[in-house]
């Protein structure tokens, strides 16, 4: 499953995970329920473009067995920009509390807990920003 610009692809593989058979997508792609980016050749499978298929019962199915594709996109697309970062990583385990306790010493759940929040929070910065970038190249506004 991937996605480019606003469509999302799937693979015959995923489609036949959902319990759909092969059978069926022959049929669903000569009635024209539904729509294909490529053929099948040199290496590469098929890929269903999700937004075209017509019949509600086969979302569904795929729906049960993928979960939500456009969640699951964005999760992955999330997970390309989370870094490590040793700096907030001290940052957190030696913040000084009003006790004169570290953070880190006190409650160290506490300041993983704030330290996987400061890298999502970086990661969902940094992916704003390229994809306002790439808008920007093609000449768009935003």
């Amino acid at each position: 499953m991937r996605r480019e610009g606003n469509n999302i692809f799937l693979t015959l593989d995923e489609w036949q995970a959902a319990g759909l058979s092969y059978k069926t997508y022959e049929n669903d792609r000569q009635r024209g329920y539904l729509q294909t980016a490529n053929r099948a050749c040199n290496g590469r499978g098929v890929e269903i473009i999700w937004q075209s298929i017509v019949k509600e019962c086969r979302k569904l199915a795929i729906k049960g067995k993928l979960g939500d594709l456009e969640k699951k996109l964005l999760q992955n697309e999330i997970k390309r920009y989370i870094r490590e970062d040793a700096e907030l990583k001290t940052f957190f385990t030696d913040y000084e509390l009003p006790d004169g306790q570290t953070l880190g010493e006190k409650d160290y759940k506490t300041a993983i807990k704030y330290y996987n929040n400061a890298i999502l929070l970086k990661a969902i910065g940094v992916m704003l920003q390229s994809i306002k970038s790439e808008h920007k190249s093609k000449g768009n506004n935003i």
